[in-house]
């Protein structure tokens, strides 16, 4: 609950929030509209996001929460599986 203190570090976790929230609404838009190249593109960049929040938070001292890496390793399997099936729609 620190973060309700501090106002940096709210903010800080709105804009993360926010980054993930969109991300979010343009990959079910990709799912839906069954653009299956630009969702893998979309997945395997957002791949880096945790690996990026990850090393942030050791850097700044903070406690990593299992969650991050829980995320990468869903990622990294969502990325596969999409670049496997652009690949298989485009042959």
């Amino acid at each position: 609950m620190a973060f309700l203190i501090d106002p940096n570090k709210f903010s800080l976790h709105a804009v993360y929030r926010d980054r993930n929230l969109v991300i979010c609404v343009i990959g079910l838009a990709l799912l839906f509209l069954r653009m299956w190249g630009a969702l893998a593109i979309v997945l395997v960049t957002s791949t880096t996001l945790p690996v990026y929040d990850i090393i942030a938070l050791m850097q700044a001292g903070v406690p990593v929460l299992p969650l991050h890496y829980v995320t990468l390793a869903v990622l990294v399997v969502l990325s596969g599986l999409t670049v496997a099936c652009a690949v298989a729609t485009r042959a």
